[in-house]
């Protein structure tokens, strides 16, 4: 796969509420050596890093915003069975009304996934991976041109097991 073709988000949400409360920046959580390691960067390609309430990595690119965000979303503990509601929204798809208008999420391919934090899920449909560890939760979100499912799940897999451990 080429290293410039690569698209990749990743988005956490959750993290710890001590280095939140200290300022902690997200990017502590997603270095670029991580970045660069799991998704197969060269050194020789330019990795733009901006980093505020939202670390992005991005890869510069004409047309489209390329790279890999992390960004907290809550500093609070979520309740035990807040990632199971999840995968059943994501299975069963679910309608919400978001700003007085009526919002439709349409049923999603997902399945479990051990040895991740102490709960996760795949989301085929959005290549996204759900995560509760440590009372946290987070997602890891990869789109890489060209890359198969199978490798995005590794990738995120890979991604969440470095923030399950830094949380």
């Amino acid at each position: 796969m080429n290293a410039i073709r690569r698209f990749a988000t990743l988005l956490l949400i959750g993290g710890s509420t001590a280095a939140l409360a200290q300022g902690a920046s997200p990017c502590t959580y997603l270095p670029e050596a991580l970045v660069r390691t799991v998704f197969r960067i060269p050194a020789a390609q330019t990795l733009e890093k901006k980093d505020g309430a939202t670390c992005r990595w991005e890869l510069p690119a004409a047309s489209r915003s390329r790279g890999v965000s992390l960004n907290f979303m809550r500093s609070s503990p979520v309740r035990p069975g807040t990632i199971d509601t999840l995968f059943a929204r994501m299975r069963d798809g679910m309608s919400s009304e978001v700003r007085g208008k009526q919002v439709t999420i349409a049923p999603k391919d997902v399945k479990w996934v051990s040895g991740v934090g102490d709960k996760a899920f795949w989301n085929n449909d959005l290549s996204q991976l759900a995560v509760t560890a440590k009372g946290r939760l987070f997602y890891v979100t990869v789109n890489l041109d060209g890359w198969s499912s199978e490798d995005k799940l590794a990738g995120s897999v890979e991604v969440a097991k470095a923030v399950a451990g830094a949380l």
